[in-house]
């Protein structure tokens, strides 16, 4: 099985090396799948890098998780729903998908923003699923 990194998840969305995307489209037709740290390094650079916009990000994110294979697509799909919504980093997005999905209890961080972010009050403003 072919595990897709960042950089070809990159170059994929980014389209910005057409032999490199569709030599990646073909992995992913012929069942590629990735991670989660692959998803949060790509994310991160197309919203830090590349000067993404966030709801288009997630746009793109969603569009690759209903071609490529990973674990946990539902929380993915989450995830980003929540990333195009909020001011979340993309990790808070995570931990708060897995959370709200039931395959985590509580979330803990040494980090004041992360936990002030991740609170009931906090979450009770989040937009919900349609």
């Amino acid at each position: 099985m072919t595990v897709l990194d960042s950089t070809a998840i990159l170059r994929y969305l980014l389209a910005d090396d057409k032999e490199e995307a569709e030599k990646i489209d073909s992995l992913i037709k012929d069942g590629a799948c990735t991670n989660d740290v692959a998803l949060l390094k790509a994310s991160g650079a197309l919203e830090t890098v590349y000067k993404v916009p966030r709801k288009e990000i997630a746009n793109m994110f969603v569009d690759l998780l209903s071609a490529v294979r990973i674990e946990d697509v539902v929380v993915h799909m989450e995830t980003f729903r929540l990333f195009a919504t909020t001011e979340l980093s993309y990790e808070q997005c995570l931990l708060y998908a897995y959370k709200e999905l039931g395959n985590i209890g509580d979330i803990y961080s040494s980090d004041k923003k992360t936990m002030d972010a991740l609170t009931d009050d906090r979450l009770a403003i989040l937009p919900k699923k349609n």
